[in-house]
């Protein structure tokens, strides 16, 4: 979750994330499995389609950190925004 995490800000900001600086992210004891998952691909046919679909799922999770926190708040124009952005990324 902290590596997908900081993948997506590293997008979000335009900066493409080395894997050794986020494998540096994490201390010795997950810094090997931080390097498996980075490594290994899956064997995906379609690498730049796997790419887009997790961005969304990312994306998606960030909007509902987004929502609860709106919702938290009270605020309204905040909630709808974010609704918006919902629905144009479901498609």
């Amino acid at each position: 979750k902290r590596l997908a995490q900081f993948i997506f800000e590293s997008y979000e900001s335009g900066k493409i994330a080395e894997q050794t600086e986020l494998i540096n992210m994490f201390g010795p004891e997950e810094a090997g499995r931080v390097s498996e998952i980075l490594i290994d691909d899956k064997n995906i046919q379609n690498k730049s389609e796997e790419a887009s679909r997790l961005i969304k799922i990312m994306l998606a999770s960030k909007l509902r950190r987004l929502e609860k926190k709106a919702s938290l708040s009270g605020n309204e124009d905040e909630l709808s925004r974010i609704f918006e952005e919902m629905k144009k990324n479901k498609n």
